[in-house]
């Protein structure tokens, strides 16, 4: 899978995962630690499936 996320793009990802994990904690929500996944996961591996189908990407080329 082609990666379309900068490191800078996956640190806010990570960062905004641990924030929703931190509300959903505060505020006693499964809704909002199962949302918390997505920024996880995404930042994780990389590869936004918004992104692709947008055709935007924050990953520079390699050439």
């Amino acid at each position: 899978m082609p990666q379309n996320e900068s490191s800078n793009d996956r640190l806010f990802r990570i960062v905004l995962f641990m924030f929703i994990v931190t509300l959903a904690i505060a505020w006693q929500s499964w809704f909002l630690l199962a949302l918390s996944a997505i920024p996880l996961i995404t930042g994780a591996i990389g590869f936004c499936p918004l992104y692709a189908i947008t055709g935007y990407k924050t990953l520079k080329s390699e050439s």
